[in-house]
């Protein structure tokens, strides 16, 4: 049986309330009196506590006052958002394969370069705390420092290419379920390179600036690790993006020209903090519950049993279908949140 945590260090406190309690048909209810916020969740979470840690145990713990436990409890299944960014000394390895016919040959060839990158990403994490079950990456932006690349195609047929301003960006966001060691795989994950290519050789046919930008799906891995409010993002493997020219844009002489491009993430971590999403109250949707949210709930108050409707479900904190006394009680409680 495992052991159970020491909440007793938790800021926040269950707000009793002598008409919200725990679903009576829980062995446990009567121990443990909670505000609307929590009564719809806490016997979820009560009996999973008792899988975990035996129903003794949690006994044991609800007699004992430890009202952090409660919300602590309970607030694990909420959201929380990651900010993050890159740790100083990220570097990424760049491979690329260049495919090129011309009037003059051609052929493929390879060549690395590494060089320092910078970038950020957002992640929503679920449940706010570790273990997380599940992540959406909301965004992540790479800057990459300008890399040089030397191609041999055969006898005098080289070429040299000079890269600016490569980025790599995650399109859209994408999300999955986390291993029990924070490695996750997102399948099909769409990024957009991009960059200018200054390309020269080929015996003075090629002397141009070409441009690389192109969205692809990709698999994409990592893994989440963290706890106190810190996350770490690191272990990072993309798959190869691939670009094909059009030929259209290609200087004369050029047949062809096409790209197999492996970023190489495995000296890039992001780390950074893990801020609570607010569940009810956020009208505004900035991530705390302050006077602008404080306001709306005055707007939207009905009193007992009048229905409301959205936004102003929003503040309907015990889900009963008003917005009355029972919920600015736990406007109170989260009011501040998060500091």
């Amino acid at each position: 049986m495992a052991e159970l945590p020491d909440y007793l260090a938790a800021t926040a406190r269950c707000r009793a309330q002598s008409n919200a309690v725990v679903d009576n048909a829980h062995p446990l209810a009567e121990l443990l009196e909670v505000s609307g916020l929590l009564r719809h969740r806490a016997a979820r979470w009560i009996q999973e506590r008792i899988r975990v840690y035996g129903a003794s145990a949690v006994h044991a713990e609800v007699e004992m006052g430890r009202g952090g436990a409660c919300v602590a409890g309970i607030a694990d299944e909420a959201d929380g958002v990651a900010d993050l960014a890159t740790d100083p000394g990220a570097v990424v390895t760049v491979t690329i394969t260049l495919d090129i016919d011309t009037i003059l040959g051609g052929g493929a060839d390879t060549d690395s370069d590494t060089a320092a990158a910078t970038g950020t990403a957002t992640a929503i994490l679920t449940p706010t705390n570790p273990p997380w079950d599940e992540v959406t990456v909301e965004s992540m932006s790479l800057s990459i420092e300008p890399l040089s690349f030397h191609f041999n195609f055969g006898f005098l047929l080289d070429l040299d290419m000079d890269i600016s301003n490569l980025q790599l960006d995650a399109v859209e966001p994408f999300g999955a379920p986390l291993e029990p060691d924070g490695s996750v795989f997102f399948p099909s994950a769409l990024f957009h390179i991009s960059g200018t290519a200054h390309a020269e050789g080929f015996l003075g046919l090629i002397n141009e600036d070409l441009m690389i930008d192109n969205v692809s799906e990709s698999n994409f891995s990592g893994r989440f690790t963290g706890g106190s409010g810190t996350v770490v993002f690191d272990q990072l493997f993309l798959d190869s993006l691939t670009d094909e020219l059009d030929p259209a844009d290609l200087p004369d002489g050029i047949n062809s020209l096409a790209f197999t491009i492996n970023v190489d993430l495995g000296g890039v971590v992001f780390s950074g903090s893990l801020t609570p999403i607010p569940e009810h109250f956020d009208h505004d949707g900035d991530g705390d519950i302050d006077l602008l949210d404080y306001a709306d709930f005055v707007a939207c108050t009905t009193g007992p049993d009048i229905d409301i409707f959205p936004p102003c479900d929003i503040h309907d904190a015990d889900e009963d279908g008003d917005v009355d006394h029972h919920d600015f009680g736990e406007f109170q409680v989260a009011f501040g949140i998060p500091q």
